[in-house]
């Protein structure tokens, strides 16, 4: 299984963040041409990230195509170092099924295999969450949905109150669960208060509770917190393989649905739970 537990934004016009990637921690770098860009700089943005997928594999963010620059984003960006695509302001089918096609015909003229670029699709306006699960099914590339809170709270015209904001939970939780039903990777939105470590990590706790296996980070301070929480904690994955020990000696071998275990009763979907935990853990190994 492909980790994100720390998706790290560098703005493609910024050399010197580009050129400091080799000495950060995070699962996946995120190199930007959209909003951490500014409209003058974004030429500039898609030649350096241009070059630097020459060497090195990476993501894009790239503009989407209500902004008419997601074309000319594509022709800088799409080569071989090119893991995947981030689609932003993302609300329709069709918005992904059009970068599919664009992707297919790209990656057979630069001699990319079919299908080889990902996508991963950020979920920020209440048309997307509207349409979330049939975007998350919308093609076979689509990876993980990331959950855009602050464009989110600007679309719907309420506080970005973090942590925990109660004015976006529902949003929150639907993206979550949307791509654990479509069989892709939840990421949390950015924590936007950069030195407030204890808000960080409280929001944090709360992203792992909703189903999350990660977020983005906006500063590098970020990721190794991230790295650490959305990893399997020790506790977790003991408490996996004491259940799938005890089920797997009681339960399957005496045909039983169901074990009495140290007080507590052990139902199949518990230790199917405890399994899932295991299997995630090899992730990490």
């Amino acid at each position: 299984m492909l980790k994100m537990r720390s998706i790290m934004y560098i703005p493609g016009n910024r050399p010197e963040y580009i050129s400091n990637i080799p000495n950060l921690k995070a699962d996946v770098f995120m190199l930007d041409v959209e909003d951490s860009v500014p409209e003058n700089e974004k030429q500039t943005a898609r030649e350096n990230i241009g070059e630097y997928l020459e060497y090195y594999s990476g993501y894009v963010r790239i503009n989407g195509w209500s902004t008419g620059l997601t074309n000319q984003d594509l022709n800088y960006v799409v080569r071989k170092g090119l893991l995947g695509v981030c689609l932003t302001k993302c609300g329709e089918v069709g918005e992904v099924k059009e970068l599919d096609t664009r992707l297919y015909a790209m990656e057979s003229a630069r001699g990319i295999d079919p299908g080889t670029i990902k996508v991963q699709l950020l979920i920020e306006t209440a048309k997307a969450i509207m349409n979330v699960y049939r975007l998350a099914l919308s093609s076979e590339r689509v990876n993980s949905l990331v959950f855009g809170v602050v464009d989110y709270t600007t679309d719907m015209g309420i506080p970005l109150n973090q942590p925990n904001g109660v004015e976006y939970e529902y949003a929150r939780q639907i993206v979550a669960c949307a791509a654990i039903a479509a069989n892709v990777i939840p990421v949390d939105s950015p924590y936007m208060k950069i030195k407030d470590t204890n808000g960080f990590v409280e929001d944090t706790k709360h992203s792992i509770a909703l189903g999350y296996r990660g977020r983005l980070a906006i500063h590098p301070a970020q990721i190794e917190l991230e790295n650490e929480f959305y990893s399997p904690s020790k506790e977790s994955v003991a408490w996996a393989r004491e259940i799938v020990a005890a089920f797997e000696a009681d339960g399957l071998n005496n045909k039983k649905a169901a074990i009495s275990y140290k007080g507590e009763m052990i139902a199949t979907a518990v230790y199917n739970n405890a399994r899932k935990i295991l299997k995630y853990n090899e992730t990490f190994q």
